[in-house]
C-alpha cells in the first residue's frame, strides 16, 4: 500500500462525512455509544456537519482517502473549551471503512492527528474512550502511545446488557 493521503475536512465534506457518520454508526452502534435512530434526518444531519466540519482552532477532523480517491476513514479531535481542561483535547469518532481496514490507516489517521494536536498551542493531554471489549482499538491506541487510565463498568446499557469502557490518555511531548 502507498502513503496514505491524509487531509483535514471542511464544510464541502459534509456530504461524505455525513455518509460515513451514518455508516459507522449502522455498523457499530455500541463503539459510538449511540443507534441510527438517535441521529436526526438525513437534511438536518448534513447541515449539523457542514456546520460541526467548518473551521476552528479548538478542533480537527482528519479524512483518509482510499485506493479511488474517496474518503474511507476519519478521526476527530475536540478541545475541551473550559479553562480549567483547557489543556485537554478527546480523541472522538475514529472509523475506517471495513474494506479499508488493516492497511494502517487507521494507524496513519491518528499519527497525523498527534500532528495536529501538538500544533494547538497548550495542548498536554489526549483521551480517548472505547469499549473495554474492543481489543483492536484499543492495541492500536496502544501502538500510538495511549495507556488505559481506568476501565468505567456498566458504563452502557443496551436493553439488559452492560458495556465496559476503558478511559485511555496520551501526553502530548
Amino acid at each position: 500500500m502507498d502513503v496514505p493521503v491524509i487531509r483535514r475536512l471542511n464544510s464541502d465534506d459534509a456530504p461524505v462525512y455525513t455518509r460515513l457518520l451514518t455508516r459507522a454508526i449502522t455498523d457499530h452502534p455500541l463503539e459510538f455509544g449511540m443507534f441510527v435512530q438517535d441521529l436526526k434526518g438525513p437534511e438536518d444531519l448534513e447541515q449539523q456537519s457542514r456546520e460541526f466540519l467548518a473551521h476552528t482552532p479548538h478542533r480537527c477532523v482528519l479524512g483518509v482517502q482510499g485506493d479511488e480517491g474517496l474518503i474511507t476513514g476519519m478521526v476527530t479531535l475536540e478541545r475541551v473549551q473550559l479553562r480549567s481542561m483547557y489543556h485537554k483535547a478527546s480523541v472522538l469518532t475514529l472509523y475506517v471503512t471495513p474494506d479499508n481496514r488493516g492497511q494502517g490507516r487507521g494507524r496513519s489517521l491518528l499519527e497525523q492527528l498527534l500532528v495536529e494536536a501538538r500544533e494547538m498551542p497548550g495542548l498536554e493531554v489526549l483521551a480517548v474512550s472505547v469499549l473495554a471489549s474492543n481489543t483492536g482499538a484499543l492495541s492500536l491506541y496502544r501502538v500510538v502511545g495511549f495507556q488505559v487510565a481506568y476501565i468505567e463498568t456498566r458504563a452502557l446499557k443496551v436493553r439488559s446488557d452492560y458495556h465496559d469502557i476503558a478511559h485511555l490518555t496520551r501526553a502530548l511531548p
